[in-house]
């Protein structure tokens, strides 16, 4: 797991430089821009609609001796509440980055916000994969 976004449609990026330093960089006068590096506005597959929020879960599978994340087949996400509640969230997202990995985006619109944890089960590569994290929607 790389990392967990909770927010709206700017908020689901990968590898983003922070905002304050995106906005200095798009204020800067455009003959100043060719002389200082631009910053990384981040990698992602999807994001929610303006005035909606999410929870986005960015993975990779990473073969022994590899650094980056390779492409592989999955099984759609079942991810489960506190509560026991299943659901069946369909595929993990798959998009390459700029740094050359292929990663996968779990997507959760409309995420619960009675269930401190979440959990998830799926399988990659034949192997059943289950992780869960701190819902950053709880209590929201």
């Amino acid at each position: 797991m790389y990392k967990i976004c909770y927010g709206g449609p700017d908020d689901h990026q990968l590898a983003r430089s922070p905002r304050v330093i995106l906005s200095a960089w798009n204020h800067l006068p455009t003959f100043v821009q060719h002389l200082v590096p631009q910053p990384n506005f981040g990698d992602s597959g999807e994001s929610p609609l303006p005035g909606y929020t999410a929870v986005s879960v960015y993975w990779g599978w990473i073969e022994r001796g590899a650094k980056l994340p390779a492409p592989s087949p999955t099984d759609p996400v079942i991810m489960t509440t506190d509560s026991g509640q299943e659901f069946n969230l369909g595929w993990a997202f798959p998009f390459d980055a700029s740094d050359g990995g292929s990663y996968r985006q779990i997507l959760i619109m409309h995420p619960p916000t009675d269930s401190r944890r979440l959990r998830f089960n799926l399988s990659v590569e034949d192997e059943k994969i289950e992780f869960a994290i701190d819902n950053p929607a709880y209590g929201k």
